[in-house]
């Protein structure tokens, strides 16, 4: 077998990754820098969970417009497309669970906030060092 008849479904799949409609929307990840205190894994984590949710929603347009319709040559067998929707839904859930467990109540008592009690500092009557930008 040759190189290229193996590498054919990589190039595929990679064909299906369209940046001038994943970036925006990854892009809201850098959201995460407003925040009171940064923590870049959950930014990370972010950006590469809607990359792969994105990912899933261009291989499925793929998989219906080549192997259901039949309007666009398929780039990739209906399988490794399957294959890939599999693994990319797989990595989409796994990071989704673990971004629910990192911003749940846990990490906002941990950070020194309770749960339904955030209220901002320029609410207190009362003037004080914290709150004088107010």
């Amino acid at each position: 077998m040759n190189a290229e008849y193996k590498l054919a479904p990589i190039k595929g799949l990679r064909s299906v990754v369209k940046p001038t409609f994943m970036l925006p929307a990854v892009g809201t990840a850098a959201g995460s820098l407003l925040a009171p205190t940064l923590d870049l894994s959950i930014g990370v984590m972010h950006a590469l969970a809607v990359a792969a949710a994105l990912y899933i929603a261009h291989l499925v347009d793929e998989y219906v417009d080549a192997h259901v319709r039949g309007e666009d040559v398929p780039l990739v067998s209906e399988r490794a497309i399957e294959y890939a929707i599999a693994v990319a839904t797989a990595v989409f859930l796994t990071l989704t669970a673990r971004l629910w467990l990192m911003g749940g109540p846990h990490h906002r008592r941990r950070h020194g906030a309770t749960v339904g009690t955030r209220r901002s500092p320029c609410i207190s009557a009362q003037p004080s060092p914290s709150n004088r930008h107010c």
